[in-house]
């Protein structure tokens, strides 16, 4: 593609005017593609179709220029690049290395049985099969190139998601509000949580995987010492708060867990630590003894 400037340097390739019927599919200017049910038109010069049904230009084009085997190779792969990269074009590569190299051992091993026609036949196969894997190389590296800016485009329109629903739903929650219900959520997800809300329901009930991730989050943003880094982890932590909030908001199904099994375990996380909080109160107050208080009226006296 056009944008794709992370590859081997290739020919100069210039624009030629035509007067003749072109393909834009096999042009180097052009993005778009053409399914089953519809063409998705892109021109990097801004020339519009012709027709609704067909890639070609029938009246020519000022700026045509032909693509090379490695664009239209990325270009068939493209779809299956965007999600997997140069994964399937090096299978491919690794097969036409390895077709040519038998080949050529074939020659070595029965060229004293083939006339000469036949030998330049068969080497000329096996450079075209090397000139194949030198172009799928390169269309490897356009769809490595272009995976990861489909994969940095998905990133960043999932956290803007997920910002825009933290928004909605933690509006108005203090950063302590936010890791305590990452705790919760955490302990909800564990099989002591699952236990008491099978319980609560007399019957066994599904949690959505992945309630503890707010929780690993919200613990490497306390240990943390930079303040860019906590700012970060601390946009990642609300994002994460809100999805999984959302998930108990608008179960899958009855039988998986609701806001409401979620807002009561809550309670009762509450009530426990208070509870612990006022037995360590008191077992400190023990500790200390009973003359520790009165010391100070003791010597006004």
């Amino acid at each position: 593609m056009a944008d794709v400037d992370d590859r081997a340097p290739l020919p100069r390739r210039t624009s030629r005017r035509t007067e003749r019927a072109v393909d834009c599919d096999k042009c180097t200017h052009f993005g778009g593609r053409q399914t089953w049910s519809k063409i998705e038109w892109r021109c990097a010069r801004g020339h519009p179709p012709e027709s609704t049904t067909t890639l070609s230009r029938r009246k020519g084009c000022d700026d045509y220029c032909a693509a090379g085997r490695d664009d239209l190779i990325f270009r068939r792969f493209k779809d299956q690049a965007s999600y997997y990269g140069d994964e399937v074009l090096r299978n491919r590569q690794a097969t036409a290395r390895r077709t040519a190299s038998n080949l050529a051992k074939s020659l070595q091993e029965f060229g004293d049985m083939l006339d000469g026609e036949q030998l330049r036949a068969g080497r000329e196969a096996v450079n075209a099969l090397n000139r194949l894997a030198d172009d799928i190389e390169r269309a490897g590296r356009m769809a490595k190139a272009f995976k990861a800016r489909e994969d940095a485009q998905r990133a960043a329109e999932h956290a803007r998601k997920l910002e825009a629903l933290a928004g909605e739903l933690l509006s108005g929650w203090s950063t302590e509000q936010i890791i305590e219900c990452a705790a919760h959520l955490a302990a909800f997800d564990t099989s002591e949580g699952r236990r008491w809300l099978d319980q609560r329901r007399n019957r066994s009930v599904l949690v959505d995987s992945g309630m503890w991730e707010p929780n690993q989050v919200a613990q490497r943003m306390k240990r943390s010492s930079s303040d860019a880094e906590r700012q970060k982890l601390m946009r990642e932590l609300r994002g994460l708060v809100a999805q999984a909030l959302q998930t108990l908001y608008k179960p899958l199904a009855s039988d998986y867990a609701t806001r409401a099994d979620f807002e009561a375990f809550q309670q009762l996380q509450r009530h426990r630590a208070a509870a612990k909080t006022a037995v360590h109160a008191l077992i400190a107050d023990v500790t200390r003894g009973p003359g520790v208080g009165d010391a100070g009226s003791s010597s006004t006296t």
